[in-house]
């Protein structure tokens, strides 16, 4: 491969006014690009699809940069030459239309048409803004705050905490789950979104913020708090009269060992029970679900993964579960992908009962496949499916027990979250 590709020495002819040249990154990332989706997804696709979805992302960059009936030929693609194909028809692009092409943001394009050829609804283009982004979903990073996870309360419009961050902040000065946050710094947090009051309790570590907290609708005394470095966890866990409750928000890749200390806490404070919070998590790392299925399935298979061609890979318990108890794992819609893995392990072996409604469904693997430049491709690499061989795709898990979410309520509050009511109800 050329280190570089001047494009008017590949293509020929004289180039337009502002031509550039793509460099050795630009190429890389049109060829690691090309090789991940052909060699890796999990479906079937051709050469000729994944250049005809180039073809596409080229002409819906042009459109956007406003040039009217772009010229860009079919890209005819072999074995052989699909690569080649495509990256000769970025360089023509550039080549036509000068300094009104932006080379890197061209790539981006093509290679997002690439993935979008396949029409796999997970099988996306991340530029490197994107992927960063989506990593900090996963595996939040650290930030000076409070130590408070929030939401909207529907009936007072104003921030209600869910959760407190053990040891931060906010636990230290006695805040409750339920209490709901009246102002910060004398400004009222009524009708201010999540995001808004999330800016105003964050900033520097040791900074100061005052609060006026509304309890049970009782006016608590004002709480002055000082910022501190907060590491977000994505598990929660108490203990409800003898049963410990876990609620679990992502998979990210620190959560297995976090929910291992989790259950160590709630034991330690008496729990004779689990209810396993699985509701509106959408999933994470693959190996993320093992991890939190080893916490409870204690021998056998979790879930087999079908990668391409149809071979299959089985995951299995290693023998560290904690001692069994009582368990019971709240699922709904929003249940998803890694969530499904962990609910489906749970179930098959009839290890606890599920509670809430059926789960989304969402039974494909992804895998992250970083390109040179610090973008990435995020494809469908295989199907999964539960250990007694479901498979949960566009099906979800039913549950055990039905209790539908009404509107209003309150996630983690038994009083008014019917789903933990009657899990716990279950338990007792």
């Amino acid at each position: 491969m050329l280190c570089t590709l001047t494009l008017a020495a590949a293509l020929g002819g004289s180039p337009a006014s502002g031509a550039k040249t793509l460099g050795i990154v630009d190429l890389l990332d049109l060829e690691v690009g090309y090789d991940t989706l052909t060699l890796q997804y999990y479906g079937r696709t051709t050469f000729q699809q994944v250049a005809d979805g180039a073809r596409t992302g080229i002409v819906a960059y042009l459109v956007g940069r406003h040039i009217a009936d772009p010229l860009v030929p079919p890209i005819r693609a072999t074995k052989n030459d699909a690569l080649r194909a495509i990256e000769g028809a970025v360089a023509a692009t550039i080549l036509r239309y000068g300094d009104r092409v932006d080379p890197r943001a061209l790539i981006y394009s093509t290679l997002s048409g690439e993935a979008a050829a396949l029409r796999d609804t997970y099988t996306i283009f991340f530029t490197p803004a994107q992927y960063r982004a989506f990593n900090q979903y996963l595996d939040a990073p650290r930030f000076a705050g409070i130590g408070a996870v929030l939401s909207a309360d529907a009936a007072s419009r104003e921030p209600r905490v869910d959760d407190v961050v053990p040891k931060g902040p906010a636990e230290r000065a006695g805040i409750l789950t339920g209490d709901l946050i009246a102002s910060i710094d004398g400004k009222p947090t009524s009708g201010l979104d999540i995001d808004a009051v999330s800016k105003l309790l964050r900033g520097k570590a040791g900074t100061t913020v005052r609060l006026e907290i509304t309890r049970n609708g009782v006016a608590q005394s004002p709480l002055t708090l000082a910022r501190a470095i907060i590491e977000p966890p994505t598990v929660y866990s108490r203990v409800y009269a003898g049963i410990g409750y876990l609620k679990l928000t992502v998979f990210g890749g620190t959560t297995g060992d976090e929910l291992r200390r989790a259950v160590k806490r709630v034991d330690a404070a008496g729990a004779r029970a689990y209810v396993l919070d699985l509701r509106d998590n959408g999933g994470g790392y693959r190996d993320a679900a093992i991890k939190v299925a080893r916490v409870f399935v204690a021998a056998g298979p979790i879930v087999s993964v079908e990668e391409r061609h149809g071979h299959r890979t089985m995951f299995s318990a290693n023998g560290t579960a904690v001692p069994h108890k009582p368990l019971v794992v709240l699922v709904n819609g929003n249940t998803a992908s890694a969530s499904e893995i962990v609910a489906g392990a749970i179930a098959d072996d009839r290890l606890g009962t599920l509670v809430g409604e059926r789960t989304y469904g969402k039974g494909l693997v992804q895998s992250i496949f970083p390109l040179p430049d610090g973008s990435a491709l995020k494809v469908t690499v295989g199907r999964y499916f539960t250990s007694h061989g479901r498979d949960v795709d566009k099906v979800g898990l039913n549950p055990d027990v039905a209790v539908t979410e009404p509107e209003g309520s309150q996630p983690g509050d038994p009083a008014r979250d019917p789903q933990l009511e009657r899990a716990l109800e279950l338990l007792r």
